[in-house]
């Protein structure tokens, strides 16, 4: 079985060699530490300090089942960070998505406001008009009637004097 490999998985998938190195010099990981649990090459010990808590690095030779399990280790926490990259992002995505269809959505209903306003006003504006004719109309069908009753009048009058002769 390849030292690289996944332990429990029905196919044997190599972990990249990134993930079997150390993360200071590059180099693959040969012991650990201790004294602070450690993963160590073969340039750490030479780069102890005191932020590990410890002052010398105390080495015990790794097992190539501590080697698998340690890059196993390393490599699901690269993914854990690729998963919380993707979802990161996908939360972006979506933020950027609600923005965007917020901003379509209230660009529609200005358009909407514009459009109602402008055939209400024109509307109105209609009406005022068919108003303003038939009143018009009206006036001059009043003036129409005033003349005819006044015609007729002047008929009555002229056709009572005709009989009264």
């Amino acid at each position: 079985m390849n030292i690289n490999c996944l332990q429990g998985s029905s196919q044997c998938a190599p972990l990249p060699q990134k993930y079997v190195q150390c993360w200071d010099h590059m180099r693959r990981i040969e012991s650990r530490c201790k004294l602070c649990d450690r993963l160590l090459c073969s340039e750490c010990p030479l780069d102890s300090s005191k932020e590990n808590g410890c002052l010398e690095h105390n080495k015990i030779s790794l097992s190539s089942s501590d080697i698998r399990l340690e890059d196993s280790m390393l490599y699901a926490e690269r993914i854990q960070e690729e998963i919380a990259t993707a979802m990161n992002s996908a939360i972006g995505f979506r933020n950027e998505l609600c923005a965007r269809a917020n901003f379509l959505k209230n660009e529609i209903c200005a358009h909407i406001y514009y459009m109602m306003n402008a055939v209400l006003g024109r509307g109105f504006q209609l009406l005022a008009e068919i108003r303003q004719e038939e009143e018009a109309a009206n006036r001059q069908l009043d003036d129409v009637v005033s003349r005819c009753s006044h015609a007729q009048r002047h008929l009555d009058t002229v056709r009572f004097s005709l009989f009264s002769w």
